[in-house]
């Protein structure tokens, strides 16, 4: 049986993104909608699903924030 390589990033779930960017729950959302946040993995299937975001993606919207350039994806 093969084992699968470690990703080098984690999920983190809303909880922990509120925490790293300061944002509120909503104030996540609304720049995923306009493309300004990255947006979140579904953990689960159909509607109302468990959501996780990826640290390297947001770490990165951190660090770009802190330089004063847009993020892109």
């Amino acid at each position: 049986m093969q084992t699968q390589p470690t990703p080098s990033w984690k999920l983190l779930r809303a909880p922990m993104v509120i925490a790293i960017t300061s944002y509120s729950r909503a104030s996540i959302y609304r720049p995923v909608r306009e493309g300004k946040f990255p947006p979140p993995v579904k953990l689960g299937n159909g509607q109302g699903g468990a959501v996780a975001w990826r640290s390297d993606e947001s770490f990165d919207w951190v660090k770009t924030r802190q330089e004063g350039r847009a993020w892109s994806q």
